[in-house]
C-alpha cells in the first residue's frame, strides 16, 4: 500500500481528453474492422456466385463503358452510414455514453457518442459534422443492421467491458487484466 517513501501512491487520474482520446480509437478501429470484415463478407459471396457459372466471366469487356454520371443529388453511402450508426450504437452500448448532446445550450458533462464517431470520421479524411452524425444515427437507430455481431465480439474481446471498461474509465486495471 505505501511505498518506500511513506506516502501512499498517487492515483493517475484520467482526464477528459484522454477518455475521449481513447474512445476516438476504440471507436475508430470499430470502423476498421467492420469495413474489412464487410468487405470480405462481399468478396467471398462474389466467389461463390462466380463458381457458379461454367466458364470465366469478363469482368470488363471492351466494349463496356460506366453508365453515365445521373443529374442531380448524388446518392447516399447507405453501408457507410450503417456502419457509423454501429459505431454509435457500440459507445452508447458498451460505453455508457448518451448518443447526442443537448444542442439547447446546456452542456452534457463529457462526450457524445456521436462526437466521438465524429473525431474516429476524421482520422479517416471524412469530414462530417456532428450534426450529420446525429441525423445518420437517427436515421437508423433501429436498423437491426447497425450491429454486426463478429465486430461487436471482436470489440469486447480486445477492451474487455467486465469492470466497465474500468481501463478507460479509471487508473485500476480490468478485472480481465487481473486473470
Amino acid at each position: 500500500m505505501f511505498n518506500d517513501s511513506g506516502w501512499a501512491p498517487m492515483h493517475d487520474p484520467i482526464t477528459a481528453t484522454d477518455l475521449f482520446r481513447k474512445l476516438t480509437n476504440i471507436a475508430f478501429q470499430y470502423l476498421c474492422e467492420r469495413d474489412f470484415r464487410e468487405t470480405n463478407e462481399a468478396i467471398d459471396a462474389y466467389f461463390a456466385w462466380s463458381e457458379s457459372f461454367t466458364g470465366p466471366i469478363p469482368l470488363n469487356p471492351l466494349d463496356w463503358r460506366p453508365p453515365a454520371r445521373k443529374r442531380g443529388r448524388p446518392s447516399q453511402r447507405r453501408e457507410r452510414h450503417v456502419q457509423i450508426a454501429g459505431a454509435v450504437a457500440m459507445l452508447v452500448e458498451d460505453a455508457g455514453l448518451r448518443p447526442t448532446r443537448s444542442h439547447l445550450g446546456r452542456r452534457w458533462r463529457g462526450p457524445s457518442a456521436c462526437s466521438i464517431v465524429t473525431a474516429a470520421l476524421e482520422q479517416f479524411g471524412e469530414r462530417l459534422d456532428e450534426r450529420t452524425v446525429e441525423g445518420i444515427w437517427n436515421r437508423y437507430r433501429r436498423s437491426p443492421q447497425i450491429i454486426h455481431l463478429t465486430v461487436r465480439d471482436y470489440i469486447r474481446n480486445r477492451y474487455p467491458r467486465s469492470n466497465g471498461w474500468a481501463g478507460i474509465w479509471t487508473s485500476e486495471p480490468s478485472t480481465a487484466d487481473r486473470r
